[in-house]
């Protein structure tokens, strides 16, 4: 083959490579519109779906729920699906779209206050909390079942870090009004103290595994974001949540590049979905 053919299919091959990358990033039938890397929560009584800054706080709205009483927020990276809970009467778990903010009803939980929520990536496990129990809920019907008592009042945040397998909670206990950091058995459902967050009412949770990070909401005298130590629990304000009523919260990972390809690959409509 001669220098002048030789260029020619480099530069064929390079139009070829360039477009396939094209399709990953963009995807087939349109850019992907799910950001990753942010903060979701969950706003009552607003009934919002917010995002919120996790470097120095202060957020925008999404859109309306749709549905009252979304408390506990949760994502799953394996099926791109963000799950809330309704606290009210006997509870809804609901998908939440990302894009607009609207809840969709999955099926009843047959409790009320299912105020917690996190999920387990590695096992496909949804928890939640309801009064002083540990729950796992079916992703596909709602229906709960009891784990086991996690010891405290009340425990209204959860987060689950999948590098350590490790699920965090935020408890209340009657008599003292600072929230208490800790760790709960996922078989056992029993909760162990790791220190006191230093703050009143801190309801939601979410951890970000690419940098450890684990993330609270206080709602209670301040509406903060927190970053919290999970060696000694104690939290720190990292800016305004810039809502008031942050109750729920999950964190959104940026999406791998196995999953970009992906969605170029089977030229997913990422626009038609409900993120």
């Amino acid at each position: 083959m001669g220098e002048t053919q030789l260029l020619l299919s480099r530069t064929r091959i390079a139009k070829k490579v360039l477009k396939g990358l094209l399709i990953v990033f963009l995807g087939v039938g349109g850019a992907v519109e799910c950001r990753g890397n942010e903060l979701f929560g969950s706003v009552d009584p607003a009934d919002q779906l917010v995002t919120i800054d996790r470097f120095v706080g202060g957020g925008a709205v999404v859109g309306p729920l749709g549905i009252a009483s979304i408390r506990g927020l949760a994502y799953d990276a394996n099926t791109d699906t963000m799950y809330g809970t309704q606290t009210t009467g006997t509870g809804q778990l609901v998908s939440v779209n990302r894009s607009t903010g609207a809840a969709t009803s999955i099926g009843s939980l047959g409790l009320n206050s299912v105020r917690g929520l996190a999920f387990d990536p590695n096992t496909n496990t949804l928890f939640g909390t309801q009064s002083g129990n540990l729950l796992t809920i079916n992703t596909s019907t709602g229906a709960t079942a009891v784990v086991g008592t996690h010891g405290f009042a009340v425990i209204a945040g959860l987060a689950f870090d999948p590098n350590t397998n490790t699920l965090y909670g935020s408890a209340f206990s009657v008599g003292d009004p600072i929230f208490q950091t800790v760790t709960i058995n996922t078989s056992t459902g029993v909760a162990a103290t790791i220190g006191p967050s230093g703050f009143q009412s801190v309801e939601g949770l979410a951890f970000d595994p690419a940098t450890n990070t684990l993330y609270g909401t206080n709602t209670f005298p301040s509406n903060v974001l927190l970053a919290i130590n999970t060696s000694t629990g104690a939290a720190s304000i990292v800016g305004p949540s810039g809502f008031a009523g942050v109750e729920g919260l999950a964190f959104v990972p940026e999406p791998s590049t196995f999953a970009l390809a992906a969605v170029g690959l089977l030229g997913i409509a990422r626009r038609k979905k409900a993120c």
